[in-house]
C-alpha cells in the first residue's frame, strides 16, 4: 500500500534541505587526506612543510592554522606541527621523517 499522497506547496526550506542531503560535501581536494596542523611564525612547522614538499606530498595535505580555532589550540597548543590523516585518524607529532609521513598516507 502506498503512503499518503501529499499535495500542496512544498516548503522551500524543506526542498533545500532535501537537496543538500543528497550532496556529498568534501573539503578541498578529494584526494587530500592529510592535514598539517601548524601556526604562524613556527620554525618547526616550516621544516615540516619543507619535508613534505621534498617527499612529494605537497598536493596531498591541507595546512591548517590552529590559531583560527579555539578547539584546535586546546587540542594541539605547543605540540605543532602535527600531521594528521583525516581518513584513518592517525597522526604524527614532530619530529617525523619522510618515510613516516609516506606511511601515514599509505595506510
Amino acid at each position: 500500500m502506498a503512503g499518503p499522497l501529499i499535495t500542496g506547496r512544498i516548503d522551500p526550506t524543506m526542498k533545500y534541505l532535501a537537496a543538500l542531503s543528497m550532496i556529498q560535501v568534501t573539503r578541498g581536494n578529494p584526494t587530500m587526506s592529510l592535514i598539517l596542523y601548524s601556526r604562524p611564525n613556527c620554525g618547526l612547522c616550516d621544516k615540516a612543510e619543507a619535508l613534505l614538499a621534498e617527499t612529494g606530498l605537497r598536493a596531498r595535505y591541507e595546512k591548517v592554522d590552529i590559531e583560527t580555532d579555539l578547539d584546535l589550540i586546546a587540542r594541539y597548543g605547543d605540540q605543532v606541527p602535527v600531521l594528521f590523516n583525516d581518513q584513518t585518524g592517525e597522526k604524527l607529532a614532530w619530529p617525523f621523517t619522510a618515510s613516516q609521513a609516506r606511511a601515514l598516507i599509505d595506510d
